[in-house]
C-alpha cells in the first residue's frame, strides 16, 4: 500500500521541524505501515542516514523529495489512470445498469 498525501504531508513536517530526529519513532511506524511504497523507503534510508550523520544539504534533499512526491500523489488522487480506488467512480452506463 502506498502512503497517502496526507501522511507524507506529516513526514514533511517531522522534518521541517528544529530537531527532526526525536521524531524518529513516529516516522518508523508510519514507515513500517507502508513497506511496499518504493519512493518512501528511499526517503526513510535518508532519514535514517541523516539522524546517524546530520547535515543541512542531507535534510533538505530529504524535504525535496518529500515535497515531490506530495505533488505526485496528490495528482494520483485526483485523477487520471492511477487512482487508487479505480471502482469508486461510478460511470452513466453502470449506473443504468443497477
Amino acid at each position: 500500500m502506498r502512503a497517502s498525501k496526507w501522511i507524507i504531508e506529516k513526514l514533511l513536517k517531522m522534518v521541517s521541524d528544529e530537531d527532526p530526529c526525536r521524531h524518529r519513532e513516529e516516522a518508523e511506524k508510519i514507515f513500517s505501515r507502508y513497506h511496499d511504497d518504493t519512493s518512501l523507503n528511499k526517503i526513510k534510508e535518508d532519514i535514517m542516514l541523516y539522524c546517524k550523520k546530520p547535515s543541512k544539504s542531507r535534510l533538505e534533499k530529504i524535504k525535496t523529495q518529500l515535497d515531490d512526491i506530495l505533488v505526485t500523489r496528490k495528482f494520483e488522487a485526483s485523477g487520471g489512470t492511477s487512482l487508487w480506488f479505480n471502482d469508486r467512480r461510478i460511470t452513466r452506463s453502470s449506473r443504468a445498469s443497477r
